[in-house]
């Protein structure tokens, strides 16, 4: 079956020639035009995958895209990399699996290039330089938090005299965190650390931190007093954290999750003391040393008693002589002495003490809990305020749970407060159908069917119905012109010039209607042609 029938091939021929060129343009713009719909019906939505890359990443980005078959569009203004909507996420995936896009800098591997031998000494060394910094910047992008990071280098070139003062290194890490992240005290640490160790003759309070909002991330400054401050600060925040924990674990099942705030103000000991304690007490003397001397002799005395005449004279009798006796007797037996020597010191005491750093000197705990709430028969929220006793209970669990002491002069304050309740926040409505992108996609599809459709049947079948009844026409004119020619010959013959029907007696007036029988039956449309115009030439 052929695709254009012979009359509207021969209906086309027909037309003027400037007519056919106005006609062919037509129906190939009508062509191109139904292409370039279904064309843009079947693209798929793009969106943004990357941005803003140079040369080399976008050639690898690209290239990677095309090994697992994701559709891309590579903008040529702005270098912006567009793939289909439904793939942004599974492109992205694969490229941050092979490490795509890299960073634009090169690290020690560009070492390995061979260099002229107009490169001097100072640029072979600050090469080297440029290259730690980008490695130390490619190590450090790596943590998690971490999106892109750049750091540079401070290093005095090494000087070949001996003695001479050399400046020391320093460094700078500039850092561009991912959105709502922040970097922990330990992970700057560690920043910090692995940029020192990196560098020889580096010291950790020479390394500085910043994010991208400019904020110094470390703390440290001259000497190392800073750093044990840090130390001490990130440990006075654990106990303060570890109390409010305590309190808030101890009073939600009461009152209700997120119905308690609690704050604890800890005055620690952050230092660590050494004390020597030397102590008397004069109530309790004790003998220190005891000196103990005795003597003793025997035989005669002799004469005894103050020189002088006195003693010279002659006993009286009587009494006198008793006394010599005993004297005698006394004299007989001998003489003893002892001597004591004592000495005394007070009662002493002497202690060692130590106190350990991070002892609690004192807390202030406040706290504040929600009022009670219920829901009523109409399922209206009921808030009841805490009575006093319940204040007290609750103060004295909290109390206990942080191991109060007044006498070393802590303090604690709980007060009942109406929480404000923020209005409930209204359902998120649905995407509207409109703003769906698989509504969009059909719509597509569907414009670009109609329009083809309309294409065909307003433009091109009524052109080819045209072309088509053009042929009919052109050739049913012939054939009524072949008829009146052979008619005419015919009454030549018979010689008669006048009437264009054949006699009716004659034989050939049968043969003439089988004829028009014929054609009636296989071609009436022909037939009716000709009837037409014998009557349209009859009335002119």
């Amino acid at each position: 079956m052929a695709i254009v029938k012979a009359e509207t091939i021969q209906g086309f021929g027909h037309l003027p020639a400037l007519r056919q060129l106005g006609l062919m343009i037509a129906l190939a713009g009508s062509v191109a035009l139904g292409v370039a719909v279904v064309l843009w019906s079947q693209s798929p939505n793009y969106s943004l995958l990357y941005g803003n890359l140079d040369g080399k990443n976008a050639g690898q980005v690209l290239e990677s895209l095309q090994k697992i078959g994701v559709q891309y569009k590579l903008d040529g203004k702005s270098g912006a990399i567009l793939v289909s909507s439904k793939d942004v996420h599974k492109a992205r995936i694969h490229l941050a699996k092979e490490g795509l896009p890299k960073g634009t800098g090169r690290g020690l591997e560009f070492l390995s290039e061979e260099e002229s031998f107009k490169t001097s000494k100072f640029t072979q060394y600050r090469r080297y330089i440029h290259a730690q910094e980008i490695e130390l910047a490619r190590s450090i992008s790596t943590i998690a938090s971490v999106a892109s990071a750049r750091v540079h280098l401070a290093v005095p070139e090494r000087s070949a005299f001996i003695g001479r003062t050399q400046s020391k290194p320093k460094a700078t890490v500039i850092v561009r965190l991912y959105g709502g992240r922040n970097l922990a005290y330990g992970q700057v640490k560690a920043i910090v650390h692995m940029v020192a160790s990196s560098i020889p003759g580096l010291s950790d309070t020479s390394v500085s931190v910043i994010d991208q909002n400019g904020r110094l991330l470390t703390r440290g400054g001259k000497g190392g007093n800073f750093a044990m401050s840090d130390s001490q600060f990130d440990y006075k925040n654990r106990i303060e954290t570890q109390y409010m924990r305590k309190i808030t674990e101890l009073i939600s099942p009461i009152v209700g999750e997120g119905r308690i705030r609690a704050k604890v103000e800890a005055e620690l000991v952050l230092t660590r003391v050494d004390q020597t304690r030397e102590s008397y007490n004069p109530d309790y003397p004790a003998v220190s040393s005891e000196t103990i001397i005795k003597s003793k002799s025997k035989g005669g005395s002799g004469p005894g008693g103050v020189p002088g005449s006195l003693t010279n004279q002659p006993p009286k009798t009587g009494t006198t002589i008793a006394k010599n006796k005993g004297s005698a007797l006394k004299s007989s037996t001998g003489r003893s002495s002892s001597r004591i020597t004592r000495n005394y010191r007070n009662d002493k005491t002497i202690s060692h003490i130590r106190t350990a750093a991070g002892k609690v000197k004192r807390l202030s705990i406040a706290v504040l809990i929600d009022d009670k709430r219920s829901v009523d028969e109409e399922g209206a929220v009921i808030k009841t305020p805490l009575t006093k006793k319940e204040l007290e209970q609750f103060t004295a669990l909290i109390k206990q749970a942080t191991g109060f002491n007044v006498k070393r002069g802590d303090t604690i304050k709980v007060s009942n407060v109406t929480f404000y309740s923020p209005p409930v926040p209204k359902a998120i409505p649905p995407i509207p159908l409109l703003e769906q992108a698989w509504v969009w996609t059909v719509a597509k599809q569907a414009v670009g069917i109609f329009v083809v459709l309309i294409l065909f049947f307003a433009v091109l079948k009524p052109v080819m119905r045209s072309l088509a009844e053009k042929g009919i026409e052109m050739d049913n004119i012939k054939a009524s012109q072949q008829t009146l020619e052979i008619q005419a010959t015919q009454q030549g013959a018979d010689g008669d010039q006048q009437n264009a029907l054949p006699n009716p007696e004659g034989s050939r007036y049968d043969e003439q209607l089988t004829i028009a029988k014929n054609m009636v039956g296989q071609d009436p449309g022909r037939v009716a042609q000709v009837v037409k115009n014998w009557v349209s030439t009859d009335g002119g």
